[in-house]
């Protein structure tokens, strides 16, 4: 028969594992909503107070850093709170349900030698805690000193000779990416287990990773350094690379964006581009204007004066060219059945180049055809069919006008094209160049007859 005292204990151990477990789920049930509460209340303090950690004028930790902290923070003891309460009540249940208590010596053991070790790294680390601590504020502390200084260099209160403003930006980049470097390696030997050889280890896997995969990389990044310190272009301006031609849109750390006459934006490699060739038309034409060129070819028969007159004219009646430096003509070339012209102008405007070339071209065929001039130069051995100059009808009508740059706001209605009538072309020999005399002389008899 079983004692009534043994009967007695094992009720009182059954209930005290029933008030463990009713109380460990109680208390796992309330932690949230009050650390919840707590982080609420924590939150509207701080945005109360307005303002972070500040050192005279510094900023050393900003309001929104300091919420951070704090909900890493208590979102942590959440975590912590639960797992210590689920381990009291595994205590609390072995030492109820296991009479000999060797279960509980069992679990206890590993616990009371993890807080002992875990005591004494947390006393050994405290120092350099400290040391870790005052070299992220000082860090801090430069970080933000070299982003005012830069930003008033960038409003103009302070100026450097040898600091243009618009290179503040990649500078100040630069100089918070050291300060933080710096700070990284001061820092390292103060931290845990930096002196072992896994920590070794892993930081040797993580330097031959990068440096094998990263090359193509470490090149963009290079060439976009030279690109920005040695200003070869900024955005905005007009520019050929290699045979890529458009306006700069952004000029990134890996990558320069080109977007060209089709609205089609390129992506090119820093690398590629520091690597090339770089036409810069924004440039000259800041300075006077950039040149744009028309060739024109044109038989002997025509003075080559007139030719020059007629093709300043021309240039003088197009929007976007400038008087001076004045246009000029060269003669590129004698062929074999024309003469080869080159119209030369400048222009200030180099997002428009390709319309300043077409208003050129417009410009002329309209001077040409107002003096009766027909632009073509055969590059055969032939005679024409008609004997007559192919210009378009009602040449005489044609007005010159400056030609003006098209509105993409408002574009403008093209006026209607007169084409010229094409001539025909009938190649002959020259054993046969004497018929046609005969032909003529054999017609003119018949007439007389």
């Amino acid at each position: 028969m079983i004692e009534p005292t043994i009967v007695a204990v094992w009720i009182g151990r059954f209930l005290l594992a029933t008030f463990a477990t009713v109380a460990a789920w109680w208390l796992l049930k309330r932690t949230g909503p009050w650390l919840l509460g707590l982080v609420a209340r924590l939150d509207r303090r701080l945005k109360a107070r307005g303002r972070g950690v500040s050192l005279v004028s510094v900023e050393l930790i900003s309001l929104d850093t300091i919420l951070g902290i704090v909900q890493a923070g208590i979102g942590t003891l959440r975590y912590a709170t639960m797992g210590l309460t689920a381990y009291a009540w595994l205590l609390v249940i072995t030492y109820a349900l296991d009479e000999s208590h060797k279960v509980f010596d069992a679990v206890v053991q590993p616990l009371v030698r993890a807080v002992t070790s875990l005591g004494n790294a947390i006393v050994d680390f405290i120092p350099n805690l400290a040391m870790v601590i005052v070299i992220v504020i000082l860090g801090r502390f430069a970080a933000r000193t070299l982003t005012l200084l830069t930003a008033a260099i960038e409003e103009g209160r302070i100026e450097f000779p040898w600091l243009d403003r618009d290179l503040v930006a990649p500078t100040r980049r630069l100089a918070v990416i050291a300060v933080w470097l710096v700070a990284l390696i001061m820092a390292v030997p103060y931290l845990p287990g930096s002196e072992s050889k896994a920590f070794f280890g892993v930081g040797l896997a993580i330097a031959i990773i990068v440096s094998l995969g990263s090359t193509s990389a470490t090149a963009n990044l290079l060439g976009g350094l030279v690109l920005t310190y040695t200003r070869a272009f900024h955005v905005g301006d007009r520019v050929k690379i290699g045979e890529l031609d458009g306006e700069i849109t952004s000029l990134g750390a890996f990558s320069t964006r080109l977007r060209t006459s089709h609205d089609e934006e390129l992506v090119i490699p820093n690398s590629i581009v520091q690597s090339g060739v770089v036409t810069n038309f924004s440039t000259n034409a800041q300075k006077g204007g950039v040149q744009v060129s028309i060739s024109i070819s044109l038989p002997y028969e025509i003075a080559w004066r007139k030719v020059h007159e007629l093709l300043l004219v021309a240039a003088k009646h197009v929007d976007g060219v400038n008087q001076s430096p004045e246009p000029f003509v060269l003669q590129r070339a004698l062929g074999d059945s024309g003469v080869l012209y080159e119209l030369r102008a400048f222009t200030d405007r180099a997002h428009e180049i390709e319309f300043v070339v077409a208003r050129l071209h417009q410009s002329v065929q309209d001077t040409f055809f107002n003096e009766g001039l027909e632009i073509a130069a055969p590059k055969l051995s032939a005679t024409r069919e008609a004997r007559s100059l192919r210009v378009p009808d009602g040449r005489k009508n044609i007005k010159l006008e400056r030609h003006a740059s098209p509105s993409r706001a408002a574009p403008v209605k093209p006026a209607p094209l007169v084409r010229a009538p094409q001539a025909s072309f009938v190649v002959v020999n020259k054993e046969d160049e004497a018929e046609p005399q005969k032909t003529e002389q054999s017609e003119e008899v018949e007439e007389k007859d």
